[in-house]
């Protein structure tokens, strides 16, 4: 049993410390930024308006978040098609919903400049 929790303690120490380059790291950053600021949706005005279907969509968001960050943070290249795929949702959704600006282009034009700097290191 000693010998078990010494694994988990060695890949959890493993995953934290064998940091992905620093653009990736920055946008890994940027994705646990947004899923600490995620509970705040649930209570916009957003949410209220369109009811049930924009709460779950909001709980897919969370899901792949924590996806992105886990892929992004191996180097997984199934984390880019990922991110970009979120991408395209959070573009569908804010149009329907009316919210649409230019940041929710802007922001993942850039976390893709930081993924090409890096894609050579990806498996």
């Amino acid at each position: 049993m000693e010998e078990n929790k010494i694994s988990k303690n060695h890949k959890f120490r493993e995953f934290f410390w064998n940091l992905p380059p620093i653009p990736v790291l920055l946008i890994c950053l940027f994705e646990i930024f947004g899923l600490i600021l995620l509970p705040s949706a649930f209570y916009s005005e957003i949410s209220v308006d369109f009811g049930f279907w924009y709460q779950g969509y909001l709980v897919l968001t969370g899901m792949m978040s924590i996806a992105i960050i886990y892929t992004l943070w191996k180097l997984k290249k199934v984390g880019i098609y990922i991110y970009a795929g979120s991408y395209v949702i959070h573009n569908i959704v804010a149009l329907i919903a009316g919210n649409w600006m230019i940041g929710v282009v802007i922001i993942p034009v850039i976390g893709f400049i930081l993924i090409g700097i890096s894609f050579k290191k990806f498996k």
